[in-house]
Order: C-alpha cells, then sequence, then structure tokens
C-alpha cells in the first residue's frame, strides 16, 4: 500500500487512513522542506488516493508557496464563477476561498465542473488553514467514484440519458465586464463560436449548455459523480435572501439535460448518498489538503463570525507524467 511504503521512506512523515483511498501525512512541527524531501512518493500517493491532508509541518503562507510551487504547476487564477475571491499573491494563483462574511454553509461541487462559457477546469485544488474558525466551518469531501456505484439504477439511467443543463444569466454589467466590451453583437457572435445557445432580454444573456453529471478520473479512469448539481440546487433555493452576500456574478441554474427540473426524490436521493460518502476535515491552523477534483466533491459546513482564513490555490497538473487532457464522461 502507498502509505506503508511512505512510512518506509520517511520517519519525518507519518500516515493514516483519511476515507479509503485518502492518507493523512502527520508531522511533528517539520519544516516544509520534509514534504518536498519526499516529493517522489508524495505525488505517486496523490495520485493513488486523490486526497492527502498535510498537518504538523509548521506551514505559514511561504511555507504554503514552496511546498505547492515544489508539488504543482500550471497554476490557475480564479475562474469567473459565481464567487468572488480575493487574490492574495502577485501571480493572482493563491486566493480566498470565498469574501469576506460569506460564512453561510456550501454543499457539494466540483470546482468549475461545468460547461458554459470556455474555462480550464482545475485538476488540483489545494486549501490551506491559516486560521480555523471558532465554531462549525470544516470542509466536507465526498468520494465521487462511490457515488456513482451507491445512485440508485433509475437515478443513474436517468443521468445516463439525459445528462444535465446549465445555464447562467448575465445581467449587462457582468457580460460587460467578462468580455471587455459593450458591444452585445459582438458578445453573441462569440458565445455561439462556442457551440452555446444563447437568448438576450432586455440586454441581460442567458447561456445554456449541456454537460454530464459523471467526470471520468484522471488517473484510473473511473466513473465519478462530480458535478455542480447540489450546490447550484442550494444556490437556486437562497439566491433571494443571500444575495447581497454572495455577491454573485449572475445567476446560476442547473436542469435535466431535456431543460426539466430534476425531480425533488433524486435530489433527496443524491443528499443521501453523499452524507453517507462524507468525511470532514476539521481543521487546525497550518493544515494543507490536496484534492483530485475529479474524484471527489468537496463544500463547507456555515459557521460563527467571520474569523476564520482559508487560502486556496487551484492548478491543472501535478509533477510528474501528465494525466492528458481533462474530460467528462
Amino acid at each position: 500500500m502507498p502509505n506503508d511504503f511512505l512510512n518506509r521512506r520517511s520517519e519525518r512523515i507519518k500516515s493514516k487512513s483519511l476515507l479509503e483511498r485518502g492518507a493523512i501525512l502527520q508531522g511533528n512541527g517539520d519544516s516544509p522542506l520534509a514534504i518536498l524531501a519526499e516529493k517522489p512518493t508524495i505525488v505517486s500517493l496523490f495520485k493513488e488516493t486523490g486526497l492527502i491532508l498535510f498537518r504538523g509541518f509548521a506551514l505559514d503562507r511561504m511555507g504554503l508557496l514552496a511546498v505547492t510551487n515544489g508539488l504543482v504547476h500550471q497554476f490557475m487564477t480564479n475562474p469567473d464563477g459565481a464567487f468572488s475571491r480575493n487574490a492574495l499573491n502577485r501571480e493572482k494563483t493563491l486566493l480566498s476561498v470565498t469574501a469576506p462574511k460569506q460564512n453561510f454553509p456550501i454543499l457539494y461541487h466540483g470546482e468549475a465542473q461545468y460547461g458554459l462559457l470556455p474555462h480550464e477546469i482545475p485538476t488540483i485544488l489545494m486549501f490551506y488553514c491559516a486560521k480555523p474558525a471558532g465554531k462549525g466551518g470544516e470542509t466536507t469531501i465526498c468520494d465521487g467514484v462511490n457515488v456513482a456505484k451507491q445512485l440508485s439504477p433509475q437515478t443513474t439511467k436517468l443521468f445516463t440519458e439525459l445528462g444535465l443543463q446549465y445555464s447562467r444569466t448575465m445581467p449587462p454589467d457582468v457580460w460587460q465586464a467578462h468580455f471587455k466590451t459593450t458591444d452585445l453583437n459582438q458578445v453573441l457572435t462569440q458565445i455561439r463560436s462556442y457551440g452555446l445557445d444563447v437568448e438576450v432580454a432586455a440586454d441581460t444573456l442567458t447561456i445554456r449548455d449541456k454537460s454530464s453529471a459523471y467526470t471520468e478520473t484522471l488517473y484510473h479512469k473511473e466513473s465519478a459523480f462530480v458535478n455542480m448539481i447540489l450546490s447550484m440546487y442550494y444556490g437556486e433555493k437562497v439566491e433571494s435572501q443571500l444575495k447581497d452576500v454572495m455577491k454573485l456574478k449572475g445567476s446560476y441554474r442547473v436542469r435535466l439535460g431535456n431543460g426539466e427540473e430534476i425531480p425533488q426524490s433524486v435530489i433527496d436521493e443524491i443528499i443521501e448518498v453523499t452524507e453517507a460518502n462524507e468525511f470532514l476535515i476539521d481543521w487546525e491552523a497550518g493544515d494543507l489538503l490536496l484534492v483530485d477534483n475529479y474524484s471527489y466533491m468537496h463544500g463547507r459546513k456555515g459557521f460563527d463570525g467571520v474569523e476564520r482564513d482559508m487560502q486556496f490555490r487551484m492548478a491543472t497538473d501535478i509533477y510528474g507524467p501528465t494525466v492528458g487532457a481533462h474530460s467528462r464522461t
């Protein structure tokens, strides 16, 4: 097993189980350089498990940047998604997880795992805890491979046959900022060149695209239930109450591929199965979590106050053999 192999390779890094496939690598106040000293083994372990929590390595922001720069490459800036994030370094690749005062819960999702306007989908998510919340704020992790296996045959058939339809409504200020022009005709031409459907009403755009409810995992080629269903479902329900706090850049919706709403019974089943495969990351200051965005969904519990300080990086590859094109099944 990779965890046992890692223990044999280094006395400085100890490993224990996290979910069925993940690992906790436990330091003892060691320098972050202890992580990079085991880089080939850690890269191999990540490709095997898709989920590693580093704890006890005295990581501050400089150590975070050193470790992630050493393990990962092809970092991404913030994709043009629903939430506003603050850039925390000059390259704009270290981000706040959400804007200040956004302490509401977030349901399961794969980061940027939707169609719509062209964007890169991150392969690797890196969460760093500078300061945990006083109460609540745990990150939730869900194994998408297990969920795909445990959904009922009826639900599997529904998503396999119909897929999903994502839509995004962009008011004039949003699409003008995104496309860096006020020329509506130019924007419509560009959107349609991507093969997307677009409607216009009072200069507000609604863009629709079909996608899959499943990803193909990058390293093992398994089917994983990784998508935006629950987060967009919940977002639609609370949008009016949290609009100012969420600072949304337009409205997002998810439907079945034929445009119909996902039945409530199916939503209930997804919630039940994801909760059965849930693991909570109860953060400690200095923790670093690496997540395979094609194998796992993530979310978070709501929390009290605004003192939680979580930072975030995304990348499209980890060092070692390249994984090839990112795909959805």
